[in-house]
């Protein structure tokens, strides 16, 4: 053999070698007080054609989506994954209508009266989905958190829509053996009129060899019930959160939201959102109470993708909270809508009109103060914003106060930006006067026009607010403090209103219906 081939031969060896290291690398097990869970931010496949008519028709495009739920499962398992979460939406996509919804929808048992096992128990009558998923778990021997809907017969006394049937937006819980052993229907549904919300007071919470998990479904994420009753109330500080989380920048970024919970909240927060670009929604990551493990924020990325890490179990105490009474609502507060504004027109701001220095600005008892230096003679304009008000959604107004230390693209703040350029050396930002002790912190930062969580270059406390980091720069795009003040909160209509109305409406006609009836028929008798 010549010199050359042998050192061809070599070289291919070493990469062999080198690859499989890596692989085995992968495979090892987490260290002992650690566990190794993933999430997945699929590109759901929607139905084709869209305007599903029949259960068979939505069966198939369900079909699509669970065969590539399946190879990212076995993907996971070759990593050692053993937790699996999967976003909202996944199995179908957000084009939906009341009566195609309920062509998706299976009926789920509840854990509370048995594990049911789809996959093995063949009388099992609740949906072919359901069997599907359990014998995927079953197979790859994970746990794995599925959205779907679900489905729930009712009667007209239990304010039953007209349809008969209350559908819920659902996530599913199968244990590595395939039982259903924990079932959540999304309480604070997000412009979900083919869907009823939860009146139960049940949280889906299970356990694990790693510990005690529980889940919700995206909205659900900014209100007490569940979120915060779940980890200050249950010391639940391990979440599986399936979103289909609305993009709304540059405060109400997916990455930037839930890792500030995980923050503030100091919990494990597994989050798959879904890519779908018509909702403008992508954005997952394993986030903890140092930050994000890792993430993956790419809006142009077609494809889905994988996340998994080693995360640390978290033993805290329970925080028994002070009940505070609900508050009128107060009719001279700012109401801003995130989704009919480009901007923040509502928020004060104040600019930075120095290379460093202290700005505050207030509104109110509110204040929030910031502290910078910037590097070099790039000197892009940034502004401390404050606000405190409601911002509207979906069907409530939900009571925040906000902090904000953030790029404006010009004289005007809170529009989309493309680049960074400016560096910062030192940043701080504190709000005083927050009526809240629920605060989601968040940084985020831009290298070469991607967004990026600047997770090791700041830390954060309940009493110093965020700081950045000795020696650390930072190409800043914002730092934010979110403050949520639940006991504000305004609930302008009953999300289920609209549904029972249409039950009332069926209900006022057809006894109309039948007293003409009997009417024109005495009146024929008479005549």
């Amino acid at each position: 053999m010549s010199v050359h081939r042998l050192s061809l031969l070599l070289l291919l060896l070493s990469l062999i070698y080198v690859a499989d290291c890596r692989r085995s690398r992968n495979r090892q097990s987490p260290p002992p007080d650690s566990y190794r869970v993933g999430v997945v931010e699929h590109a759901v496949i929607p139905p084709s054609p869209p305007d599903v008519n029949t259960r068979k028709m939505a069966l198939d495009g369900m079909k699509w989506n669970v065969d590539a739920y399946n190879r990212t499962m076995v993907e996971a398992k070759r990593m050692g994954v053993k937790l699996l979460v999967y976003p909202e939406y996944g199995l179908y996509g957000t084009r939906m209508t009341r009566e195609r919804m309920s062509l998706f929808a299976e009926t789920i048992p509840d854990p509370k009266e048995g594990h049911r096992n789809p996959c093995i128990d063949r009388d099992f009558t609740g949906g072919q989905v359901q069997r599907w998923l359990s014998c995927s778990a079953r197979y790859n021997y994970m746990f794995i958190v599925v959205n779907m809907a679900g489905r729930e017969a009712c009667k007209p006394e239990d304010e039953c829509p007209s349809d008969g049937q209350f559908l819920y937006n659902t996530n599913v819980v199968f244990s590595p053996k395939g039982e259903i052993i924990a079932r959540y229907y999304k309480t604070n549904l997000f412009k979900e009129d083919w869907f009823n919300s939860s009146k139960s007071d049940d949280l889906a919470i299970f356990d694990t060899p790693f510990g005690k998990f529980a889940t919700f479904i995206c909205f659900d994420i900014m209100f007490k019930k569940p979120t915060v009753e779940l980890i200050r109330k249950h010391n639940i500080r391990n979440i599986a959160y399936s979103t289909a989380w609305v993009e709304r920048p540059p405060i109400f970024r997916s990455i930037a939201m839930h890792s500030g919970v995980a923050r503030a909240a100091k919990a494990n927060i597994l989050s798959a959102n879904l890519h779908w670009l018509p909702t403008n929604s992508y954005g997952s990551g394993i986030y903890t109470p140092d930050g994000a493990v890792t993430y993956h924020y790419r809006k142009n990325d077609p494809k889905s993708k994988l996340l998994w890490a080693d995360i640390h179990k978290i033993d805290m105490e329970a925080i028994e909270e002070d009940e505070q009474e609900q508050e009128d609502e107060i009719k001279d507060a700012n109401v801003l809508d995130l989704f009919k504004t480009k901007d923040l027109p509502l928020f004060k701001f104040k600019h930075l009109t120095a290379r460093s220095g202290l700005v505050e600005v207030c509104q109110g008892q509110f204040c929030c103060k910031a502290t910078y230096a910037i590097e070099g003679h790039n000197q892009e304009d940034y502004a401390v914003g404050i606000y405190d008000g409601y911002i509207l959604a979906s069907e409530k107004k939900l009571y925040v106060q906000i902090c904000t230390l953030l790029k404006c693209p010009n004289s005007e703040c809170g529009t989309e930006i493309t680049n960074v350029r400016t560096v910062f050396s030192h940043f701080s930002l504190k709000g005083t006067g927050l009526d809240s002790y629920f605060i989601f912190p968040s940084v985020m930062a831009m290298d070469e026009g991607q967004y990026k969580l600047a997770s090791d270059a700041w830390t954060y406390n309940e009493h110093n607010g965020i700081k950045s980091q000795p020696e650390q720069t930072v190409h800043l795009h914002s730092a934010n403090l979110l403050a949520r003040v639940y006991r504000r909160d305004v609930l302008l209509r009953d999300p289920n209103k609209k549904k029972n109305e249409g039950s009332e409406k069926w209900v006022n006609s057809t006894i109309n219906f039948v007293l003409r009836t009997i009417t024109s028929f005495i009146f024929s008798i008479i005549v």
